[in-house]
């Protein structure tokens, strides 16, 4: 079953922005902004797009092995 935003197609507000530059300068996980934000991971990217924004580009989890 998909996850329903609750901010699907809403204008994004000012605070929200703010919040969106803070933690992108902090450069903290695309998932981690995206719960934190209720919105998808594709919208994240389409805003801090066009805001000038880099995102932390998503890395592979490590796998942890024990010997």
């Amino acid at each position: 079953m998909a996850t329903r935003f609750k901010k699907h197609r809403k204008p994004w507000a000012p605070e929200h922005l703010e919040l969106l530059q803070q933690m992108a300068a902090e450069k903290l996980p695309l998932a981690y902004i995206s719960h934190k934000l209720g919105r998808t991971e594709s919208a994240i990217k389409a805003q801090a797009s066009s805001l000038g924004l880099q995102l932390k580009p998503a890395g592979k989890k490590r796998l942890e092995t024990s010997v």
